[in-house]
């Protein structure tokens, strides 16, 4: 007979236990023990956005920097379903720009450094309505600028945004929109010029 036992706490605990008529050996050695497999829930948000995929103390995995695609430009209006649109400017190697969430309930800033394909950066996020001595939210993260194969694609930014206060890191993907200008103004909030820690 085997058992199977779940547990839905913070952390689910899986127990697995062999069956019992199997002879009591395998291989000549006796049945091994159960094999307890801790699998982690990831933290429910009360806005809804897509589930955490990894943890925030761990390191970023940045990939190693490419020259940009022929044509590229770090300078444009990205999509994401979760962050909505972000408006970047390039100077130099110096990028910065701002994000408008989907919902318009909170907008926020980057600032950083490009490497080639390579963008590595710290943001900061705001909310649109009065939530006067709330923390703001702030970390860093990176984006990888890349053109899928094929004929007639998009560009698109593949990367990760981190925490800097803990939590967990999500996933920022989002698609370069073609013939659109970035326009940072209007995106509503602070003129608060941003600054980049990877200067």
């Amino acid at each position: 007979m085997s058992l199977l036992h779940l547990r839905l706490l913070p952390i689910a605990m899986l127990t697995l236990y062999f069956p019992s008529g199997c002879g009591g050996t395998v291989s000549g050695n006796p049945t091994p023990p159960p094999v307890e497999v801790s699998l982690e829930r990831p933290p429910q948000r009360a806005d809804g956005d897509e589930a955490v995929v990894m943890k925030a103390d761990l390191p970023l995995d940045i990939p190693k920097a490419s020259p940009m695609p022929q044509g590229g430009d770090w300078s444009g209006v990205y999509f994401s379903e979760i962050f909505g649109y972000l408006h970047l400017v390039q100077d130099g190697k110096s990028v910065t720009g701002k994000w408008i969430r989907p919902r318009r309930d909170r907008w926020g800033q980057v600032a950083g450094v490009a490497d080639g394909n390579i963008l590595r950066f710290t943001w900061k996020e705001y909310s649109t309505v009065n939530n006067t001595g709330s923390p703001i939210p702030s970390g860093d993260g990176y984006l990888q600028y890349r053109r899928p194969e094929g004929d007639n694609v998009d560009d698109e930014v593949k990367g990760v945004v981190r925490p800097a206060a803990g939590g967990a890191s999500m996933p920022w993907n989002a698609i370069k929109q073609r013939n659109v200008k970035p326009d940072v103004k209007s995106i509503p909030g602070s003129n608060v010029e941003p600054r980049s820690d990877w200067d």
